[in-house]
């Protein structure tokens, strides 16, 4: 390979051929001429362009973006200078200088990029500390990350680059007690940035505590939402309990948490409010005593709110009183349209087993003949109504058989385990027979144990 030609059709006219001299140029001995002839090359605002496939956009390659993956190695120390420099006076290698910075192994290279007023520049440079943890250590690269949380702009690259960074050094532990009052302070200047909150998570502490408090005190969602998984004190639970505003889902889902009795109160008047009385419902059902506060409506709200039938079968006070009144509504939908039919079946498997009454109406969509949903959403019914059941065994057997569908039933063979040991029988037929599916075959028969003596 001519080396030096190559380095000479970087300064080409044809972009084509700047972008190919640096794509092949990773692979050259890296001496100081070429890293220089790189380094320049970072600048370059050129894009070689291929055809899309079909009607597909044609596909764009930088030039920089190609010199720059040639300069991730270790001898691109010897132009650090150099990229900095070139950097400075160009947007295009201040953009990608920072991923050549990161292999000069020292935080130091990359400290004009974190400090570039452009901030693009800073998040490129936000992004280049993960991969210098080996060189430059994971406690001085975790320190610059906990740096980059309190630059508002890039706050979000920082929090998703230290969520990725932490798991990989479970021995660090993140520790910036100079840092935690301008975290807090911002938090109290934008109460709606949720990235913020999600920032001042990683420093942790009484400060960022209690600003969550007082900020969720004061409607923030971004508060509340950062307090679901922390533990508060009795006299904080009261506070929220009866001054925290009900005005978003956030609130409403901490107050459930919380479960203060002294709350409900001011979540029943929420029942009459579209958007907030599904979640006000969850509330009042987590909470001591709830359930009984509201028993009179709870089947009109089993019908109309499908995401909270299964918490009103949990906690209904007499759940089998609650299948007599709601079943003689359900049966009319079985027969239904595509879309009230699965709204019922959805109703069943909250129901359970104080639904199994209505096994033999759901079995049919088992069988050939309809959507592939369908025959899915039947069997989970039935085998939500009870696995034991003589139709939920029916409807395995049935999609056992089927060839497209049998991966699906044989999952369910195992999720229900011994639950399904009358099936054995079947399967030790299907191994014998199926030349398809055979782990799963084998894993159902040792799911299923012996099977029935």
């Amino acid at each position: 390979m001519n080396w030096s030609q190559l380095l000479r059709n970087l300064k080409s006219d044809d972009v084509t051929e700047r972008y190919r001299a640096a794509n092949l140029l990773e692979g050259a001995p890296k001496t100081l001429e070429v890293l220089e002839g790189l380094a320049h090359a970072l600048a370059d605002d050129g894009f070689y362009e291929t055809p899309g496939d079909y009607d597909a956009p044609p596909f764009h390659y930088a030039v920089a973006r190609a010199a720059t993956d040639a300069l991730k190695c270790p001898e691109a120390a010897q132009v650090r200078e150099l990229v900095t420099e070139i950097a400075a006076r160009s947007d295009t290698a201040a953009f990608y200088a920072p991923e050549v910075l990161a292999f000069c192994g020292e935080l130091a290279a990359l400290e004009p990029a974190l400090t570039d007023p452009r901030k693009d520049v800073r998040e490129q440079a936000v992004r280049a500390l993960k991969p210098m943890a080996g060189r430059a250590g994971a406690p001085a690269v975790l320190r610059a990350l906990l740096v980059a949380l309190t630059d508002d702009p890039v706050t979000w690259v920082a929090v998703n680059e230290l969520q990725y960074f932490l798991p990989q050094h479970p021995e660090l532990h993140p520790e910036a007690p100079d840092l935690v009052p301008r975290l807090v302070e911002r938090l109290h200047r934008e109460p709606g940035a949720c990235t913020f909150f999600r920032a001042a998570a990683f420093l942790y502490g009484p400060e960022v505590h209690r600003a969550w408090v007082e900020l969720a005190l004061k409607g923030s969602h971004c508060a509340a939402e950062q307090l679901l998984s922390r533990t508060l004190a009795p006299d904080e639970q009261a506070r929220l309990a009866a001054e925290a505003p009900l005005t978003n889902k956030e609130v409403l889902l901490l107050l459930g948490a919380l479960g203060v009795p002294e709350a409900v109160p001011r979540l029943l008047p929420l029942l009459d409010d579209p958007k907030l009385r599904e979640f006000a419902l969850g509330a009042i059902l987590r909470t001591p005593g709830g359930p009984r506060q509201v028993r009179d409506r709870l089947v009109t709200f089993f019908l109309e709110l499908a995401d909270r039938r299964a918490g009103i079968v949990q906690k209904h006070p007499d759940p089998a009183a609650l299948a007599a009144e709601v079943l003689p509504t359900i049966r009319p939908r079985l027969p239904g349209d595509r879309d009230r039919r699965r709204d019922a079946w959805q109703m069943l498997r909250a129901l359970g087993p104080l639904a199994a009454s209505e096994a033999p109406a759901v079995l049919p969509y088992v069988r050939l003949g309809h959507e592939y949903a369908d025959r899915f959403l039947a069997l989970d019914t039935l085998l939500a109504l009870g696995p034991e059941l003589p139709e939920s065994q029916d409807a395995l057997v049935k999609l056992l058989d089927d060839f497209e569908l049998a991966h699906y039933a044989l999952q369910k063979v195992i999720e229900l385990g011994p639950r399904a040991a009358a099936l054995r029988p079947y399967l030790e037929v299907l191994a014998l027979e199926s030349k398809r599916h055979g782990d799963l075959i084998a894993e159902a028969l040792r799911s299923v144990g012996p099977g029935v003596v």
